[in-house]
C-alpha cells in the first residue's frame, strides 16, 4: 500500500501599505529572492525609503528537515527599481546557520544588469539570480 505525504507549501499573512511604503509577510512561504534558497517558515519585511529604492530584511527556518539539525537564516537586501529603462536590480547578503555554526554566507545580485564589486571573504559565496 502506497502512502502519501501531504505538505503545506504556503500559509502566510501578507500586508502592504502604499501610504507609508512598508510591507510584511509572516508564515510558511516560498523564497522571493534576496539569496533565500528554500521554502521557509519566517518573516520578510520591506520599506520603500525613496522613490525606486527599497530595503528588505528576512529571517526564518527552512521547512525541509536535515536530520536533527537546528537551522536558521537571516539576511538583508536593497532593491532599485527602474533606475533607467535598462537598469533594475537588487543586492543582498544572507547567512545560514546550522547547529550554531555558519553553513552559508552569500553576497549577490538579483539581476544580470546589476553589478556588485566586492571582495569575497572566507565562507562567502558570490551568487546571481
Amino acid at each position: 500500500m502506497a502512502s502519501t505525504k501531504n505538505r503545506l507549501s504556503a500559509l502566510y499573512f501578507d500586508h502592504k501599505s502604499f501610504v507609508n511604503g512598508t510591507s510584511f509577510r509572516v508564515g510558511r512561504q516560498s523564497p522571493t529572492g534576496g539569496g533565500v534558497l528554500y521554502r521557509f517558515d519566517g518573516a520578510q519585511a520591506g520599506y520603500t525609503f525613496a522613490p525606486k529604492w527599497k530595503v528588505n530584511a528576512v529571517m526564518g527556518v527552512p521547512t525541509e528537515s536535515l536530520l536533527d539539525a537546528r537551522r536558521h537564516f537571516y539576511g538583508a537586501s536593497l532593491d532599485a527599481e527602474a533606475l533607467t529603462k535598462e537598469i533594475s536590480g537588487s543586492v543582498y547578503v544572507v547567512q545560514q546557520v546550522i547547529d550554531g555554526e555558519v553553513d552559508r554566507r552569500a553576497v549577490g545580485t538579483g539581476r544580470a544588469t546589476s553589478v556588485v564589486a566586492c571582495r569575497p571573504r572566507p565562507n562567502w559565496t558570490m551568487t546571481s539570480s
